[in-house]
């Protein structure tokens, strides 16, 4: 009984750092889990948030936006069969609209992206640009909802985002899209 005293004693500082290491482990491994989880509802979420709630961004120069739906991907009934359309780099993948498409309010934006957040331009061939903004991404998705107003039956879809993730800057990653509309 002495000997394990002594024993005890001798490499208590040992038996200490092995609980506080095992104690760190546990507590990464739990926090981890819960991030996890935190990302899995947050995502489910986003789902059953109604679109007058979700957050819109709206250009200055026009009256259009697109109202993001944080992720969640929806199939625009217009656009069932798009073509995906990447970034030289492979940065940005545009899913929908397609190129040629009828896009109006309502019509879904949606890709795919390794950046932190896209930036939007749609610009109306007779008037410019009718709605801009930026989109973030969400476990490496992007999407929303267009809110526009055109005045022409043409113009394009600009997608890309800001050097270093930044809000201003070069733009890099670049898609464009000629698209039409339903004035």
């Amino acid at each position: 009984m002495i000997k394990i005293k002594k024993t005890l004693k001798k490499y208590k500082y040992f038996y200490l750092f092995v609980i506080v290491v095992i104690g760190l482990i546990l507590f990464f491994v739990f926090r981890h889990h819960s991030v996890i989880n935190t990302v899995q509802t947050k995502s489910k979420v986003s789902h059953i948030i109604d679109n007058s709630k979700a957050q819109a961004t709206q250009n200055t120069i026009g009256q259009g936006g697109v109202t993001s739906t944080n992720g969640s991907t929806q199939i625009s009934q217009s656009n069932t069969a798009s073509t995906p359309v990447s970034s030289s780099d492979g940065a940005i993948t545009l899913e929908s609209p397609s190129a040629n498409s009828i896009i109006k309010t309502g019509t879904v934006l949606n890709g795919t992206a390794t950046v932190s957040a896209i930036q939007y331009r749609l610009v109306d061939s007779t008037i410019g640009v009718i709605a801009q903004g930026s989109l973030n991404v969400v476990n490496g998705v992007f999407s929303g909802t267009f809110n526009f107003q055109p005045s022409s039956d043409s113009g394009q879809l600009d997608i890309f985002s800001y050097e270093n993730g930044s809000s201003i800057g070069p733009e890099i990653n670049s898609i464009t899209i000629p698209v039409k509309f339903n004035p």
